[in-house]
């Protein structure tokens, strides 16, 4: 309808970006690491549903690995194939961001369109929402409106960057502010997108 777009355009028309049509190498690479994950969560509950019993699974859980190793492989190639070696380079060195972490964070930089950090870590689903209504207000929580497996690879993330002395005085400052550990994590998992 042209008179609800002319003045949205005259409003909006220089922020606006035009349409970035996506690689098919980048879809398959998003999707491969959905299977990856799928792969190693039933590696995972195989393992955990065998224990105690005496029947050995090692020949299905190295063939998992296999697979595993292979498809690592195979997102490696479609990182070079993209143009992306060096992006994801500079990202593995980032403390605690390791080799899925970087395609998860190389597959959401390139398939979004933010002009700063605040809408990127808003993209990732890691911006925090509070409801409120009236007088109604609500607790303050995370959107989780971007990929969650990213999210994931995000969180465990903070776990090794707390090795990393700098990453471990943030999230020590965190505590100290009485947030709970988990909420700690939460911020340092929004810091590491921002480094890398």
């Amino acid at each position: 309808d042209p008179y609800v777009l002319g003045p949205y355009l005259a409003k909006e028309g220089a922020e606006l970006r035009p349409h970035r049509q996506s690689d098919e190498r980048a879809e398959e690479l998003a999707a491969l690491i959905h299977r990856r994950a799928g792969v190693v969560e039933d590696r995972k509950r195989l393992e955990q549903r065998m224990k105690g019993i005496d029947v050995s699974i090692r020949g299905i859980t190295s063939a998992l690995a296999k697979l595993i190793a292979d498809i690592d492989r195979h997102m490696l190639r479609l990182i070079e194939q993209l143009g992306w070696g060096e992006d994801y380079r500079f990202c593995l060195s980032v403390p605690g961001i390791g080799p899925v972490t970087a395609t998860c964070l190389l597959i959401a930089y390139n398939r979004s369109i933010c002009a700063n950090a605040d809408q990127f870590i808003a993209f990732l689903g890691l911006d925090v929402r509070k409801r409120q209504s009236g007088r109604y207000v609500g607790q303050c929580k995370l959107s989780k409106l971007g990929d969650p497996e990213l999210r994931r690879a995000l969180f465990c993330a903070t776990q090794a960057a707390c090795c990393y002395p700098p990453f471990e005085q943030f999230r020590q400052a965190q505590l100290a502010k009485a947030l709970a550990k988990t909420g700690a994590k939460v911020i340092l998992a929004r810091k590491l997108p921002r480094v890398a």
